[in-house]
């Protein structure tokens, strides 16, 4: 089952909101982290993609539970809440 995507626009939240964001975006550092980590172990795991676009830059990592840091982790329930 796939779930509808998420957006979150920064430019569009108020400035404290949008510090949070970027500053989650920041902690979980996705530039550092491999385009793809997706686990060989288990069946039935969900898998998860974020993109982030920053003016002309584009950055996108795929993951799933097994694989997802605490700081994917953060973001990822920050999304779900929304």
């Amino acid at each position: 089952m796939q779930l509808p995507a998420k957006e979150v626009d920064c430019s569009q939240l108020d400035e404290v909101t949008a510090t949070r964001w970027k500053q989650a975006l920041e902690h979980a550092n996705l530039c550092a982290l491999a385009r793809t980590s997706l686990s060989d172990k288990g069946c039935d795991l969900t898998q998860y993609t974020i993109t982030v676009e920053d003016g002309s830059k584009l950055h996108q990592v795929t993951f799933d539970d097994l694989t997802m840091t605490e700081p994917l982790s953060e973001i990822v329930e920050r999304l779900q809440a929304e």
